[in-house]
């Protein structure tokens, strides 16, 4: 039996009115790689709110290490800090308001080291593993990130030839699908990149064993990653422990409020304005240094989706594909009834590269 007893108190929760102007600081630095920051305000919770335009943060950023030397924001909104000494403490400085923020001056924890990048699959879906020595570990706190490259062909589906079939008293009929050779449409072989959302927070204490495994990310063997070529990179920064409790927090009341959650605006960050130290502020600024790991995926583990031949349908040149789709039904580009039902391509089955999202150059990783 298991019982649990708590204290229930009321708790203004500072999200509503005039203190919706309080600020929320995002960001990182990562001495060998680069800096970043995002600042936004709080939406309140209740009473009057704010215009939308109250809501709009414009703010100016640098980096500054102990000797006062500045690093300033480049063109693609970061801070590089590639050639930065990793013996030395940095901050991030803002302006914002009117007023100045900046997190304290920190010297970045050294990067975990990683070993391996492989993949693997059951069948339904791929796994992607990174793996690294406990033993070698700086803080037994690490983060991971990963940006992902890869080559997908823009037709929704591959072609099939659907075979009518007979019983012996040609009184039933039901049908076969076979797929058909893949036709020379290099053309619409596209690239695409993306990256993860957030940061992937691990104990490496709670995993065990001296060989650690993780799968930072996974997707179905049916996902256009497996079409021809698939890049991963995964970045790991080892984290403080302060900074894995102020994290592992925001990710518990994610996932809801209960009776262990701590109250929002009691967590502890690190940013403070100096003009005014007592003004409450969120967010918490990290300064590390990272190591990564690449990676690359062929076809082998892609699986074809074999449509139901009583799904196939000739879309109409006015209809959004999509709307055939999401209906269950698979659009082809022409059939022909009778005996046997070919199902081509065509363009109406195929998209350009900009409409798929993609390009026909392969992009670089982002870091």
């Amino acid at each position: 039996m298991f019982a649990a007893v708590s204290c229930v108190y009321d708790y203004d929760i500072p999200v509503i009115g005039e203190s919706s102007k309080a600020l929320v600081f995002d960001g990182s630095i990562i001495v060998g790689s680069k800096a970043r920051l995002d600042i936004s305000r709080i939406t309140p919770t209740g009473g009057k709110l704010p215009e939308e335009e109250d809501m709009i943060v414009l703010y100016t950023w640098w980096v500054e290490d102990e000797d006062g030397t500045v690093y300033n924001v480049d063109n693609n909104g970061t801070v590089d800090l590639s050639t930065a000494p990793t013996d030395k403490a940095y901050k991030i400085v803002a302006k914002c308001d009117g007023k100045t923020y900046s997190s304290p001056l920190q010297k970045p924890i050294g990067a975990p080291q990683l070993d391996t990048l492989t993949f693997s699959s059951d069948g339904y879906a791929v796994y992607c593993n990174v793996s690294f020595q406990q033993d070698t570990a700086i803080s037994k706190y690490v983060a991971l990130s990963f940006e992902e490259i890869w080559q997908f062909h823009t037709d929704f589906q591959k072609a099939f030839d659907v075979l009518t079939e007979y019983n012996e008293d040609s009184t039933e009929v039901s049908y076969k699908v076979i797929e058909l050779e893949h036709p020379d449409l290099s053309r619409y072989y596209c690239w695409t990149q993306t990256m993860s959302s957030a940061d992937v927070l691990v104990d490496l204490g709670s995993l065990g064993g001296k060989a650690i495994e993780y799968p930072i990310n996974t997707f179905l063997t049916t996902n256009s990653r497996n079409h021809r070529e698939y890049h991963i990179k995964v970045l790991a920064r080892s984290l403080s422990d302060r900074e894995y409790r102020f994290g592992n927090t925001l990710v518990s009341q994610e996932g809801g409020f209960n009776l262990f959650t701590p109250n929002p605006g009691e967590i502890a960050g690190n940013v403070s304005c100096e003009e005014v130290p007592s003004e409450h502020v969120y967010g918490y600024i990290s300064t590390s240094s990272s190591s990564s790991i690449e990676a690359v995926l062929d076809q082998r583990y892609l699986k074809a989706m074999t449509p139901n031949p009583y799904s196939l349908v000739v879309p109409s040149p006015s209809v959004d594909l999509s709307v055939y789709l999401n209906d269950g039904m698979w659009p082809v580009a022409w059939m022909m009834l009778g005996d046997s039902m070919p199902v081509g391509w065509g363009k109406l089955r195929c998209i350009d590269c900009i409409e798929a999202g993609g390009t026909l150059e392969k992009p670089e990783f982002l870091n």
